[in-house]
């Protein structure tokens, strides 16, 4: 996972203070490398406002096939039986504050759409995961469906601004994910073949305000994707995908690195990148009993960085990073009761390397790369629901643990985040109501004691579709407070997030 530090500041608790995590760098590793992990595009609303049962709840936009759950764009035609147009908003707030209720000396954070995704989340360490703003579509989707094949145009928004009230009302950080566009296309060459194309743009730019610096990201990428239906039942698909990738800083300020001061007044860097990434995946059904898929997946970059420092190039060497993932997931029906199990089970890691060009004293500059080394995630999930259709209720465990090495050291920094969410969604035929709970427990650090976060979050939401329309509206409204183990009732950070989605069939 790319650390590259790039991301507006994000509010983290440990060891019973609050600081500012600069953790944005794991997100713009996100973009880079996940641009084709999934489309995002979705209903997702209405798991949001019960309780994120993602798991055992299948959603329009959650189920186990080849486009949802594997994210291949061959199986975007079979996705949904209809055309739609699908579109959102959502908007969250972020800010801290002591037991008295008074604003801490911390950023406020607003943000419009989702920097990141849920469907990237098991990307990112458990010790960051807690501070980072989430949130629904801002955006919309259409897809077309003609006989044999589809297409697919997809543009989303997100922003994320950070105000320091309290110690400098002067100044804030912007991040801002410009519209994204992505456009896919899908045919079936024969009953058993399926083939999908797909090419998409992204942009993303962090300022600062006193304008101290500006980093910006242009992605582009584009991929094919195969479907093959083995037998019935039985699926398997297969991913190619090719990624641009470029960042580009600009700083005038002076920066400290271990105890040095480095004056960066007219100073800019280039990261220019270029890379791909294949996956294979397998669906297998046994309608009415199982569920289940599997994919794996694998990236590589590569590319050159350079320094402009009072008009003078610099060649600041190279930067590789190379990946994998493996997911898996099941649902098992039990045919005379309501009732499903799920579980599911993962591996990613990410590894990233820093090579000085020849000659180049092991400078200061190297700093600025931002993290260097090996980034492992082990997420496991159980989960059982009944469900009816008027009632749906059900229950998830979640544990994940993380270990990252920086390189050069012998130092390991192990992290674990456990997770219990309920959620339940009562229908009354147009209309549905649906309530949730989640309660999180994260350890950044195994090896610092006393530094444990815990995590709530309460969750409604609302369904309606007006009788024989093929139009369907859901809300989701999610507060969540994240504070320190040992001093809980003394600080916390409160997350409020209203999100609102509309989706027509045709």
């Amino acid at each position: 996972m790319t650390g590259y530090k790039t991301v507006t500041a994000i509010i983290s608790l440990k060891g019973g203070e609050m600081r500012i995590v600069k953790a944005l760098g794991w997100g713009m590793l996100v973009l880079g490398l996940c641009f084709f992990a999934g489309s995002g595009r979705s209903t997702e609303l209405r798991l949001m406002g019960m309780g994120d049962l993602r798991l055992v709840v299948e959603d329009e936009a959650n189920m186990i096939n080849l486009y949802d759950f594997g994210g291949n764009v061959a199986g975007l035609y079979t996705d949904e039986p209809l055309s739609t147009l699908n579109g959102g908003f959502s908007y969250g707030t972020m800010s801290s504050s002591d037991s008295g209720g008074a604003i801490a000396a911390m950023p406020k954070i607003g943000y419009f759409g989702r920097p990141f995704q849920e469907v990237l989340m098991g990307f990112i360490p458990p010790s960051y995961q807690s501070g980072l703003p989430a949130g629904g579509p801002l955006g919309a989707d259409f897809t077309y469906r003609m006989e044999g094949a589809a297409v697919g145009i997809t543009g989303d928004f997100a922003q994320a601004k950070a105000t320091f009230e309290e110690m400098d009302p002067e100044q804030s950080i912007t991040l801002n994910v410009f519209p994204s566009t992505m456009i896919e296309y899908n045919t079936l060459i024969a009953d058993q073949f399926s083939l999908g194309l797909q090419g998409g743009y992204a942009r993303a730019s962090q300022t600062t305000d006193p304008e101290t610096g500006e980093l910006t990201m242009n992605h582009f990428g584009g991929g094919l994707g195969i479907g093959l239906l083995l037998s019935e039942g039985v699926t398997f698909g297969g991913t190619f995908n090719y990624l641009k990738p470029k960042f580009e800083t600009k700083m005038d300020t002076t920066l400290i690195v271990d105890g040095d001061t480095l004056s960066l007044e007219d100073f800019s860097a280039d990261l220019d990148e270029s890379g791909f990434g294949f996956g294979m995946q397998g669906i297998f059904e046994a309608p009415g009993v199982l569920k289940a898929g599997a994919k794996f997946g694998y990236n590589s970059l590569s590319g050159d960085a350079s320094s402009v420092i009072s008009d003078s190039t610099i060649d600041m060497g190279s930067v590789k990073s190379s990946g994998l993932s493996l997911e898996t997931k099941a649902l098992t029906t039990f045919p005379l009761v309501p009732v499903q199990l799920g579980a599911s089970f993962g591996y990613m890691s990410e590894s990233v390397k820093y090579e000085e060009p020849e000659g180049m004293e092991p400078a200061k500059q190297a700093e600025l790369m931002g993290f260097e080394g090996d980034v492992s995630t082990i997420p496991i999930g159980f989960g059982i629901v009944y469900a009816t259709p008027m009632v749906t209720a059900g229950g998830e465990f979640h544990y994940t643990m993380a270990k990252e090495t920086p390189e050069g050291t012998d130092t390991t920094t192990n992290s674990s985040r456990l997770t219990f969410n309920l959620g339940t969604e009562v229908s009354f035929g147009a209309a549905a109501v649906r309530g949730g709970f989640v309660l999180a427990k994260s350890d950044p650090d195994k090896d610092v004691e006393d530094d444990g976060l815990t995590t709530k979050k309460f969750t409604l939401g609302l369904g309606f579709t007006p009788p024989g329309s093929m139009l369907r509206g859901d809300f989701a409204y999610n507060y969540v407070t994240t504070s320190p183990d040992e001093n809980e009732a003394e600080e916390k950070t409160t997350t409020n997030l209203f999100a609102l989605g509309v989706k027509l069939f045709f």
